[in-house]
C-alpha cells in the first residue's frame, strides 16, 4: 500500500474510505463518525469495494465498522444479483429478436469491468439499441408486464431525447437508450461514431474502449451540471482505465478525444479524478488547464465536498437550458418548450407550471451567478 500525499476533500470520512479504495494506509481517528463513515460509503457507490479492501489489505479497523459495511455489502449484492437476472433475461430477448445491443455505465462495469459484480452497486439498467429495434422492445416488455414511466407515451418521428422512457420490470429499472447523449447536447457522440467502433469483449459486443471511457466522463459531466455527484462514478473511471480492456487501447485515447473535439469536458474531469484520488492518468498528455477545464474541474471538486449546499432544482434546468439553445428553429425550439412546460405530468395546471418553471428558472439563474465566483 502507498502512503497518501495530500488530502482533497473537507470530510475526514470520505477521505478515509478512499485512503481504503485506493490501497493506502488509512489513519482512523477517534474523531471518525462510524454511522457517517458507512452511511458516505454506501451513499458514494463504494462500501463494497470498502469492505473487500479492508480484508483484502488486512486493515486494522473496528468491528462495529466492519459489521455495518459487511451487512450492506450484502444487501447490494442482493440487488446486483437480482438486476443481473433481469440482464440476462434483456439479453435473450435482444439475441431472440436479432438486435444489436451495447450495455452502458454501470451494468457494463459491474457485469464486465469488477471482478465481482457485488463491488459495483447498481440502481437500473442502461442498454443501447439501435432507434427502431429499441421501439420494438419498449412495447415487447410492456406487453411482458412492464410500468413505463410515461403511460401515455407514442412514438415521435423526430426527437432528441437519447432514451425512452423508462421502464420497471419486474422490480428493475430499465433505459432503453437510441444514443448516448441527448442528440442537441452541447458535447455529444454521434451514433455512427459508437456503432463503427465497436468490440467484442466477453462474447458480447461493447463500445470500443477508448469511447466508451470518453463516454463515462461525459456522462458523469452532465451528472454535474444538474448537481449530481458520487465518488463511484469517479473511481469507475479509475478501475476501467486499469483493465487490460481499456490499457490495450490507451496509446489513442488522446488521439480519440481530439478527433471527437471532447477535450474541454474530459479533461477537466480526469484531472479532477487525479487530485480527489492521488491517482496519475499516463495517457493523458500534460498540459496547463484551460479556463473550461478549470470549471468542470472546480464543479466536481465542489459538488464532492459540499453535497449539503447542493439544489437539485437550481441545477436542474441548466441542461435543459443548452439543449434549447441548440435546438434549430424557432419552431422546433417552441415545441421543446412546448414538450418540457405545457405536457407536463405534474398534475399542475398550465400557470401554475409556468410559474414553477419560472421560479425555478429565476433560482437557476441566481445559481449560475454564484458558479461564476465558485467554477
Amino acid at each position: 500500500m502507498t502512503t497518501n500525499k495530500h488530502n482533497t476533500l473537507k470530510s475526514h470520512e470520505k477521505q478515509w474510505i478512499l485512503d481504503v479504495i485506493s490501497h493506502r494506509s488509512p489513519e482512523y481517528a477517534s474523531k471518525l463518525e462510524i454511522n457517517k463513515v458507512v452511511s458516505e460509503a454506501f451513499k458514494n457507490g463504494l462500501g463494497s469495494l470498502c469492505y473487500q479492501y479492508i480484508i483484502d489489505d488486512k486493515i486494522d479497523c473496528p468491528n462495529d465498522l466492519l459489521n455495518a459495511l459487511k451487512n450492506g455489502s450484502f444487501n447490494t449484492l442482493i440487488q446486483n444479483t437480482r438486476i443481473k437476472h433481469i440482464w440476462d433475461e434483456l439479453c435473450k430477448l435482444c439475441v431472440s429478436n436479432n438486435f444489436a445491443f451495447l450495455p452502458l455505465k454501470g451494468i457494463f462495469l459491474s457485469q464486465y469491468i469488477y471482478k465481482d459484480m457485488a463491488l459495483r452497486p447498481m440502481s437500473d439498467i442502461d442498454i443501447l439499441l439501435h432507434p427502431n429495434d429499441a421501439e420494438v422492445l419498449y412495447l415487447q416488455l410492456i406487453e411482458l408486464g412492464a410500468s413505463s414511466s410515461e403511460p401515455d407515451y407514442v412514438r415521435e418521428s423526430e426527437t432528441t431525447d437519447h432514451h425512452l422512457p423508462g421502464l420497471t420490470y419486474k422490480g428493475v429499472y430499465i433505459e432503453l437508450h437510441r444514443s448516448l447523449m441527448s442528440l442537441d447536447a452541447t458535447y455529444k457522440i454521434s451514433l455512427q461514431t459508437i456503432w463503427n467502433n465497436t468490440t467484442t469483449f466477453n462474447n458480447t459486443q461493447t463500445i470500443a474502449p477508448n469511447i466508451n471511457l470518453i463516454y463515462f466522463c461525459l456522462h458523469l459531466y452532465y451528472t454535474t451540471l444538474r448537481g449530481g455527484m458520487r465518488l463511484s462514478w469517479l473511481n469507475d473511471i479509475i478501475v476501467f482505465s486499469k483493465h487490460e480492456h481499456f490499457c490495450n487501447t490507451e496509446k489513442d485515447f488522446m488521439n480519440t478525444l481530439q478527433r471527437l473535439n471532447l477535450e474541454t469536458p474530459i479533461i477537466g474531469i480526469l484531472r479532477a479524478t487525479e487530485d480527489i484520488f492521488n491517482y496519475t492518468f499516463t495517457f493523458i498528455e500534460s498540459h496547463k488547464l484551460s479556463k473550461k477545464n478549470k470549471s468542470i474541474y472546480k464543479r466536481i471538486l465542489f459538488l464532492v465536498n459540499n453535497e449539503a449546499e447542493v439544489s437539485g432544482t437550481n441545477y436542474s434546468y441548466e441542461v435543459a437550458l443548452e439543449r434549447l439553445k441548440n435546438t434549430d428553429g424557432i419552431a422546433n425550439k417552441w415545441r421543446f418548450i412546448q414538450k418540457r412546460v405545457f405536457n407536463s405530468d405534474s398534475g399542475l395546471d398550465t400557470s401554475k407550471r409556468i410559474l414553477l418553471v419560472s421560479s425555478r428558472m429565476l433560482g437557476m439563474v441566481k445559481q449560475k451567478i454564484s458558479n461564476l465566483f465558485r467554477f
